[in-house]
């Protein structure tokens, strides 16, 4: 009975020592793909996604005929409704350009009465006059007068140098269009300390 249970642990034993071999043996074989075989397997991935999207311009065409077609469908004061939709949108959105632009102009304002960089438009934030004055100031606070004023130039710009040289009361008086015209210009005037009091 002993060597009957010696045979039975050997065997299993030998079962061990094979299931744990073949395991190995499978890790130790990647599979290897030629250049020709991974070109194939690419072009075959990339035929089944063209498939997927093959027919997106002509849903794109019906989709337009069903728009026509709908409209075709309106009645006449529908269309107006629409229009005026549309419109309203449009005034909408030059409305909100005005009043980013009024901001901006209010900052600039604002930072050329603090004498803060150009800069520091970025870092100002508020949608009313109050709310900028008082973020300038803590921004004011933070810089602790490390800074280079505006119209304080380490180099005073000149008329002769091609660059406009800007007045506050010239900037103030500007419209909102001019405003948004001349943004950049204005910024970049104030970092070159190109703004002067008159």
């Amino acid at each position: 009975m002993a060597d009957e249970v010696k045979q039975v642990q050997s065997s299993n034993e030998v079962n061990e020592t094979q299931a744990v071999s073949e395991p190995i043996q499978e890790q130790e074989t990647p599979k290897v793909f030629t250049q020709e075989e991974l070109e194939k397997i690419i072009a075959e991935r990339l035929e089944r996604e063209r498939k997927k999207y093959k027919d997106y311009d002509e849903l794109k065409k019906v989709a337009e005929e069903y728009k026509k077609m709908k409209e075709a469908q309106m009645t006449e004061e529908e269309k107006l409704q629409s229009k005026l939709a549309e419109l309203e949108a449009a005034v909408l959105e030059k409305e909100l350009e005005v009043q980013e632009a009024m901001i901006e102009k209010t900052k600039m304002k604002v930072a050329m009465e603090m004498g803060l960089p150009a800069d520091a438009l970025d870092f100002i934030s508020g949608s009313t006059e109050e709310e900028i004055r008082e973020a300038a100031e803590k921004f004011k606070n933070l810089l602790g007068g490390n800074y280079s004023k505006v119209g304080k130039p380490s180099a005073p710009a000149t008329a002769q140098s091609g660059s406009k040289v800007w007045t506050r009361s010239e900037i103030e008086n500007m419209s909102r269009e001019e405003l948004i015209q001349h943004r950049e210009e204005i910024k970049q005037a104030m970092k070159e300390g190109r703004i002067i009091d008159k």
